[in-house]
């Protein structure tokens, strides 16, 4: 049996919301942009894999942990392309960047926690 605990478990659900946020939004965005949206949608996925890894701590933590950061960044690069190019409105970016800023404190506080033990 699977048990999570609750921080970690939160932290997986903030991210699903974050796939399904992104998911949503892209379907405005226009053909010519599509390898920006597999990637987007890529990182995010990732994310949440690598969330879910860690907290079986079956594999390599520390490099999983490295993947959680450099998904952050690359989903945080890619909202702001389509935010500079027009194709995602201000509004809509920035209720994403507060739940991948939420995300991304969460999963700092985990981090520095599961260090401390």
């Amino acid at each position: 049996m699977i048990t999570y605990d609750k921080s970690k478990f939160i932290i997986a659900s903030k991210t699903m919301k974050l796939i399904n946020s992104i998911s949503d939004a892209l379907e405005i965005v226009p053909k010519k942009c599509f390898y920006h949206k597999n990637k987007i949608l890529s990182y995010t996925f990732e994310l949440l894999d690598s969330i879910y890894m860690i907290n079986e701590a079956k594999y390599n933590v520390d490099k999983e942990k490295s993947v959680v950061i450099k998904d952050i960044y690359m989903i945080n690069y890619l909202l702001s392309y389509f935010l500079d190019k027009h194709l995602l409105s201000k509004k809509y970016v920035e209720n994403v960047l507060y739940l991948l800023t939420e995300i991304s404190k969460m999963t700092s506080a985990w981090f520095a926690n599961m260090e401390k033990q």
